[in-house]
């Protein structure tokens, strides 16, 4: 993305294995985690993770550099579905094109 703040920003090797995750801030460009996984689901299960729990802050951010992580870079159509304002324009735009 470029010139954002709403977002926290990736780190990537060149391998594409993640170094970092940075807090929300104003950035200049950077990759933005997108919210779609491919897990080991036996491994994820046996994680120590309590009942309820964010997934990004208490899985991605505290194993990233623990287990093998990877991000890869997409330049894609984005819409964060988690703001209001924008999961009702994604109800228009996806609809729009089917």
């Amino acid at each position: 993305m470029q010139d954002f703040d709403r977002y926290g920003v990736v780190e990537l090797n060149n391998d594409h294995s993640i170094i970092s995750f940075k807090e929300k801030s104003y950035y200049q460009n950077g990759f933005i985690n997108g919210g779609i996984y491919a897990l080991n689901r036996e491994r994820f299960l046996q994680e120590d993770l309590p009942l309820k729990f964010s997934f990004e802050k208490d899985y991605l951010e505290q194993f990233f550099n623990k287990r093998r992580m990877f991000g890869l870079p997409q330049d894609e159509y984005f819409i964060d579905i988690g703001i209001p304002e924008d999961y009702e324009r994604a109800q228009v735009e996806l609809r729009m094109k089917n």
